[in-house]
């Protein structure tokens, strides 16, 4: 019930079928983010005469005066208006909120979902900031197209995969070999990545940075 307002989806820069016609959209599987109430959420997507996709999509939610500015400042960010309790409010693109795109970056290890897990990896330029990771500033590429880039400081760039794909990610793979095992400096280093993983499934990249 989520996802029944027709106007989220296709608005989003990210999502790559716009010229289809959604037939359906189920929450496949969902966790808490840490530290906060966001919502890590992977839904699939059932379109008319075309093979479903599996989505990325972290939810968070506003009330009050914050969501009023937040539908004014950016609308598209908004999956559905909410009630909570006496307290109107938003759901949202999680990306949006400042605190979980922190949470994100300090997510090391792993993040218990319904169904599977959220597995993290943390590379050595992660490593070597942990103690600094609160002070950076935090914002959103305006340059993201099917992913999406949040910045933190001139450090670090998080890249969320929204379309999720079965196997290794070659971004990942290939970043992590160069700069962790290689020692070569022609490109960022690898920060880390994350994994979705399901039992009986393949892992799915979900983001690195």
């Amino acid at each position: 019930t989520l996802f029944r307002s027709p106007e989220f989806l296709p608005q989003q820069r990210w999502f790559g079928a716009k010229s289809r016609s959604i037939r359906a959209v189920r929450v496949k599987d969902w966790g808490r983010a840490p530290g906060n109430t966001a919502a890590l959420v992977i839904v699939g997507i059932e379109y008319e005469g075309a093979v479903a996709d599996t989505y990325f999509v972290p939810l968070s939610l506003l009330t009050g005066e914050a969501a009023l500015r937040l539908e004014d400042s950016s609308p598209q960010a908004v999956l559905c208006r909410v009630q909570v309790g006496a307290d109107s409010g938003v759901l949202y693109d999680a990306t949006f909120d400042e605190v979980v795109c922190r949470s994100l970056l300090r997510s090391l290890g792993e993040i218990p979902l319904v169904a599977g897990r959220l597995r993290s990896e943390s590379g050595k330029a992660l490593r070597e900031y942990e103690g600094v990771l609160d002070e950076l500033a935090v914002r959103r590429s305006s340059a993201e197209q099917s992913n999406s880039s949040i910045l933190f400081g001139s450090q670090f760039i998080l890249k969320l995969f929204r379309r999720l794909e079965p196997g290794r990610n070659p971004d990942c793979e290939i970043g992590r070999f160069l700069t962790e095992e290689v020692g070569f400096s022609g490109i960022p280093p690898f920060g880390g990545s994350m994994d979705y993983v399901l039992p009986g499934s393949e892992p799915v990249a979900v983001a690195m940075l």
